[in-house]
């Protein structure tokens, strides 16, 4: 099912980059709350923030799988984050950043 390669050097490279690249928008994800809020209502801030990314790592693989198992084919489950993501970016570009 996996093809690994026999090189131990490059699973460990691999993974190295991985981690990497998967802890890489924590930062940006902290400090957006403490950019918005003062230290009263940070935990808050940050307790929804926080939820609201949870939430989202439940709901993406059994939106993934319903539509994997109704269209049989991974295109649909391409598409539709892709249409996530851009509207994510929408949102994003017409936000009001405090100064």
């Amino acid at each position: 099912m996996l093809n690994i390669p026999a090189s131990t050097l490059a699973v460990c490279i691999g993974l190295f980059f991985v981690g990497f690249c998967l802890n890489i928008g924590w930062p940006a994800f902290t400090a957006y709350g403490m950019a918005v809020s003062d230290s009263k209502t940070y935990p808050i801030a940050s307790s929804i923030i926080n939820s609201g990314g949870n939430l989202g790592g439940f709901v993406a693989p059994m939106a993934a799988g319903f539509l994997l198992d109704q269209t049989g084919s991974f295109n649909s489950v391409f598409t539709y984050f892709g249409i996530c993501a851009a509207i994510g970016l929408v949102v994003i570009l017409f936000l009001d950043e405090p100064q």
